[in-house]
């Protein structure tokens, strides 16, 4: 009987931990990136630069990530093309990004989104590896924006929609 009651205390012991790990979602905000969003937990920053196909340009790549749930990923990109570069057709943009973002995927769904007047895309797609996509990606003027949702196909994310819904694009100074 003592055996058992231990085991039932470190149950309990476990779960409340389990429970008490939770995360919860904050705002985050980025003044450079001109963005706010919620984020199940602080994210890692992180900055690439890549050059043009022509080698002639750089984008300077900004990326905030968590990683919460096993497997699960939340992440906000954004970017500005070089400074000769100017997105004169959002829309041919958005859609050119979308093919190549679901290139060999199973697209699940598509749909022509705007957030405040800014256009942008909906995406949800299953990748060969199995690996399911809830994207979101907007054009502001010259600079893209992409949210990912990244997660095994069949999971569904606790705070996804809540991560995805919140982002808010801030109104340059």
């Amino acid at each position: 009987m003592p055996h058992i009651l231990r085991a039932c205390v470190v149950m309990l012991i476990l779960v409340a931990g389990a429970v008490a790990a939770e995360p919860t979602m904050k705002r985050f905000i980025s003044d450079e990136g001109r963005f706010s969003v919620a984020l199940p937990g602080e994210p890692r920053a992180e900055r690439e630069e890549v050059r043009s196909a022509d080698g002639k340009g750089v984008t300077v790549l900004h990326e905030f990530s968590v990683n919460t749930e096993p497997h699960v990923f939340y992440m906000v990109t954004y970017s500005d093309p070089p400074e000769d570069e100017v997105i004169a057709d959002a829309q041919g943009r958005l859609d050119e990004i979308a093919a190549n973002a679901t290139r060999g995927s199973k697209i699940l769904s598509d749909k022509k989104i705007s957030l405040g007047g800014v256009p942008g895309r909906a995406l949800v797609y299953r990748d060969e590896k199995n690996q399911s996509f809830d994207q979101r990606v907007y054009i502001a003027g010259n600079r893209i924006y992409v949210l990912s949702v990244m997660r095994p196909h069949g999971v569904s994310p606790k705070h996804a929609h809540e991560f995805l819904e919140s982002f808010r694009i801030a109104r340059r100074k």
